[in-house]
């Protein structure tokens, strides 16, 4: 098989990299204005009235979205199959979380939620026709549009949560904001992926997508349990403000990873599932993105870790000092849920959805071991609960993916032995940065802080140019790569 061409991808995965940077972005300057105005007791609300309408969203989609971008040759009845598969099950979520309400909301002693969940019960059928739309867009590789789209429905949810938390709304900014964000992004997916609905619903179709569909939607029931899972457990458990200051910490500390995880999960997954008759070929870009997932992202744990009660100060401000040390912990998960992410990918194009959920279920079953004998130790033993358990869930992700590619460990310790040089390279201007005058002005610090990755880099590019043989070939030819685009912006001689 052919490889694939380069031009295309490249251009994918810089236009998911805008598209995911961009909106994860504008989603971190949201929640740090919001931080200014909601209590941790709002968030906490927040966060078990989205964690359980995710769950429903999750069965609503039905995984029908990845099985028509993994399908070989899907047509408009395909399409129109799954958009009503959709649509039905998203409706009867959105009624069976009308009429739980009540119970939901004496279950977890927060009377806020009976009247929070009927109306965020709305994104259920929303977000899982969108979904349809979104896949078909991805197969046809219009990144684009789902650029313009994602921005744009950020942006207009963003906007009214912003007016909404300043005009005194406390969680009803999020929960609004919520609803026009997704309503925002439907509505501009409709203009250009047209359903053809006159197809109407076909046994016959839904019969080719069922298969891979049931498990794709396995793995995502799994891995929610990570995250939405790990909310509602904790919102019985822990008290809404304390639930609100973990929840904060596990957002920000995650962007990072879930932003680069995603954009090789978006790209890969229809790269990889074209490629899978080429082992050779998957082996090499396996490979060689796990080398330069690891050269960036250990260092970038190590500065923001080192820096994590700055990065506090920055996002969520003064009254939420009590994130520092969570934040610290949960920010080592980045790496870990970067490989997730593209591994998962790798699995999902190889048709071995299942072989994932059964990963995801051990990992969880050792959070909830981990929950439990870290309970007591309150958010700081929590984080610890879930670093641990991101670390599990990474080492039997990739256990699977090496085996399905036949990667023996020697192959892949040049992967994490090219991290070690910028990883400890990234430990001096972060020692020498606390020598300089500490000050709790925001200014002062974002500029010290700027400063660390930019000496970083320098270091970097001193040891290329002096010592380039102790430099791994992945990070050589990355420098090789930096140095040519920068003389690209270099005026001529």
């Amino acid at each position: 098989m052919s490889k694939p061409p380069k031009k295309p991808v490249k251009r994918s995965l810089f236009l998911q990299a805008v598209n995911i940077g961009g909106v994860s972005f504008l989603q971190i300057v949201y929640l740090s204005v919001l931080a200014r105005f909601l209590s941790p007791s709002d968030f906490g609300a927040a966060a078990v009235a989205y964690s359980i309408t995710l769950s429903f969203t999750l069965f609503a989609q039905a995984g029908m979205g990845p099985a028509i971008i993994q399908y070989n040759n899907p047509n408009f009845k395909h399409h129109s199959t799954a958009f009503i598969t959709n649509l039905v099950i998203g409706l009867l979520g959105a009624l069976i979380l009308f009429f739980s309400s009540s119970f939901l909301s004496g279950f977890f002693e927060a009377p806020e939620l009976e009247d929070i969940l009927p109306v965020i019960g709305i994104t259920i059928p929303i977000a899982a026709v969108a979904s349809t739309c979104i896949s078909i867009a991805q197969r046809r590789m219009d990144f684009k549009y789902l650029l313009v789209c994602e921005t744009a429905a950020a942006i207009s949810g963003m906007t009214a949560g912003i007016l909404l938390a300043r005009s005194g709304f406390n969680v009803w900014a999020l929960i609004y904001g919520a609803v026009v964000q997704n309503s925002t992004l439907l509505l501009l997916l409709a203009l250009k992926v047209k359903i053809p609905l006159t197809k109407g619903w076909r046994m016959k179709n839904f019969r080719d997508l069922r298969s891979f569909a049931a498990g794709v939607t396995s793995v995502r029931f799994v891995d929610s349990l990570h995250s939405n899972g790990l909310n509602i457990l904790l919102g019985a458990l822990m008290p809404m403000r304390s639930l609100g200051i973990f929840e904060r910490s596990l957002k920000f500390s995650v962007i990072p990873g879930k932003l680069v995880g995603d954009v090789l999960h978006k790209v890969f997954f229809p790269v990889l599932s074209r490629l899978k008759g080429d082992a050779s070929l998957m082996r090499i870009q396996f490979l060689r993105v796990l080398s330069i997932v690891f050269i960036l992202s250990i260092p970038l744990v190590v500065l923001l870790s080192w820096k994590s009660e700055f990065m506090v100060l920055l996002l969520l401000g003064n009254n939420w000092l009590m994130a520092i040390e969570p934040m610290s912990i949960l920010f080592i998960c980045i790496p870990f849920r970067i490989v997730y992410r593209f591994s998962d990918a790798l699995l999902q194009s190889l048709g071995a959805p299942f072989a994932i959920a059964m990963a995801n279920l051990v990992s969880f079953i050792f959070l909830l071991l981990a929950i439990y004998f870290s309970i007591d130790a309150g958010v700081i033993g929590v984080s610890w609960a879930f670093l641990y358990c991101a670390f599990v869930q990474f080492c039997l992700i990739l256990f699977l993916a090496l085996r399905k590619l036949s990667i023996g460990f020697k192959q892949l310790l040049p992967s994490f032995s090219s991290a070690i040089l910028p990883s400890l390279l990234m430990l001096i201007p972060c020692l020498l940065s606390e020598q300089l005058p500490q000050t709790d002005a925001l200014f002062p610090s974002a500029v010290q802080f700027a400063l660390i990755p930019v000496f970083w880099l320098l270091l970097l590019i001193g040891m290329f140019r002096v010592f380039p043989k102790a430099m791994s070939p992945v990070l050589s030819d990355l420098m090789t790569q930096a140095a040519l685009q920068i003389r690209r912006f270099l005026p001529a001689k």
